[in-house]
Parts: C-alpha cells; sequence; structure tokens
C-alpha cells in the first residue's frame, strides 16, 4: 500500500507539514520549524478517513489478480481526496467566500477540471509543477495507472492490469510526497525551514 513512512502533522498556523517523530511535533511545546509556532495541537495529516484507505492491509491477503484493479481505485481515490482538499485550501487561502468555493468545487468536479482549476490558481500545469519539482516519475506512472482504472470501470471489467508493478511501486513511494511538496510549496504562509521527511 502506499507508503507512510513516518507519520506527517501540520501546523496549524502555517499549515507546513512535518515529520511528526522529528522532533516529536505531536507535543505541542516544541515549536514549529517553519513558523516558530507552539501550543497548538497538530492536525494530523492526510485526513484520518484517507489514512484509513492508505492503511487498508487487506488487499494482501487478496488473489493478485482480484486485487490489483481494487488497489487501483482505490490509489485514484486516495489521490483525488488529496487533490480535491489542495484544491479547495488553495481557494480558502486566497479567501474565496465560501459559497463561491462550494461552487467552485461543484463545478470543477471532474479530473481534467480540478487540473485545469490548480493551473488557474497556481499559474502552471499540474504535470509541469511535478517535473520541476523531481516527480516527472510520479506524473506518467499515474497517468497510466488512471487510464486503466478509467478503462476498467467505465469500458469493461476485463483485467487489464498485468505488468505494472512498476507503476505501483512509483504511486506507492511518490503519492504523499507528492502532495507534501505541493502542500509546502503553495499553500504555507512561509517557507519552511526543513524538508519533511518522506
Amino acid at each position: 500500500m502506499i507508503h507512510r513512512g513516518q507519520r506527517y502533522l501540520r501546523c496549524p498556523a502555517c499549515l507546513t507539514i512535518t515529520s511528526g517523530f522529528s522532533p516529536d511535533l505531536s507535543n505541542h511545546s516544541i515549536p514549529c520549524p517553519s513558523c516558530n509556532d507552539k501550543g497548538r495541537s497538530r492536525d494530523l495529516w492526510p485526513r484520518f478517513d484517507i489514512l484509513s484507505v492508505i492503511d487498508d492491509s487487506n488487499l494482501s491477503q487478496m488473489d493478485p489478480e482480484d486485487s490489483l484493479p481494487l488497489k487501483a481505485i482505490l490509489y485514484c481515490s486516495v489521490f483525488d481526496f488529496l487533490l480535491e482538499e489542495f484544491l479547495s485550501e488553495k481557494l480558502h487561502a486566497i479567501k474565496t467566500p465560501p459559497q463561491v468555493l462550494e461552487i467552485c468545487m461543484k463545478g470543477y468536479s471532474n479530473f481534467p477540471e480540478r487540473l485545469d482549476l490548480f493551473r488557474q490558481l497556481i499559474g502552471n500545469k499540474f504535470k509541469d509543477v511535478l517535473i520541476s519539482q523531481g516527480f516527472a516519475d510520479f506524473g506518467k506512472k499515474f497517468r497510466i495507472l488512471r487510464d486503466r482504472r478509467n478503462y476498467f470501470v467505465h469500458q469493461t471489467f476485463e483485467h487489464d492490469f498485468d505488468n505494472i508493478e512498476d507503476i505501483f511501486a512509483v504511486v506507492e513511494r511518490d503519492m504523499l510526497g507528492v502532495f507534501v511538496m505541493l502542500n509546502n510549496a503553495l499553500l504555507v504562509t512561509q517557507a519552511p525551514s526543513t524538508q519533511p521527511k518522506i
């Protein structure tokens, strides 16, 4: 399943995501390494409902032929959850009124529209940001995984997941790292002084 490595915590003051164990930032008397905030509890990142999908180990008990389509669906769903959360928080950060934010997220509900919204908010295409930050391989592999998932769900229920172990490996390795990078590069109120351990 998707590699969580060390747990992540997000500072409520500056929104920086950091590793929760180095130092033990779950102790809120320890200042945030980015903004020096202390005294407030830090949020677990990603949200618990997303973590519950990531940590689901039942796939390892299934026959690989049956588990691969489900694994692809889950991974694409996790990506969609994380992208939606990032876009919502970016809209909130630029002071979008709640009603407008809700309408905007509903209006940009499918994947190509969400990528277009990303481009409008950030000024660069999603794939270009990934390339510039060293995640080009993730972008290519995830696109293939998404295409296979879409074909399976929308066209046929036949299995078409042969020879994609390398795709799953890259997605598992980099999924959370991509969104930690997006969060810390494009959401935080000041640049973090230390990079999170991924």
